[in-house]
């Protein structure tokens, strides 16, 4: 069986400066760089913060392989491993069982009909919000 990760090439991504890599690009416009970066360089684009090279993945089936299939092939960010000690070990910083029992415990709530409510009540927010700044009043 092939998969996506076993049969795709090196990940290009932009040069970047010699020390900071991509870094200032990136803190000058996060989200333009990260859309600049899948309209270069497709599904998986490679790019350096300082020292770490990290990869940056859009496409769906790869996300797939690296988040749920082969999870246990690849480890967190350092800057995950070190959110340990601040926020605990949760579903973003934990890893191998413990991340599979976490999101098994949490994967009832991602339905289709949850995530709508959600969805719903994050718009009233907004739309509250929005009124408050058209009319002058505090939030």
């Amino acid at each position: 069986m092939t998969t996506a990760i076993g049969s795709m090439r090196t990940p290009q991504g932009p040069k970047g400066s010699l020390l900071g890599g991509n870094l200032t690009a990136y803190r000058k416009d996060p989200l333009g760089f990260l859309t600049e970066l899948q309209k270069e360089y497709g599904g998986v684009a490679k790019i350096r913060f300082g020292p770490q090279t990290m990869y940056v993945i859009y496409d769906p089936e790869l996300l797939k392989e690296v988040l749920l299939t082969k999870q246990e092939h690849f480890i967190k960010l350092k800057a995950f491993q070190e959110a340990r000690l601040f926020v605990g070990d949760g579903l973003a910083t934990s890893e191998g069982d413990k991340h599979k029992r976490t999101r098994r415990l949490l994967q009832p709530h991602f339905t289709r009909a949850h995530i709508q409510k959600y969805a719903e009540q994050m718009s009233g927010i907004v739309r509250s919000k929005l009124e408050n700044l058209d009319t002058g009043r505090a939030p």
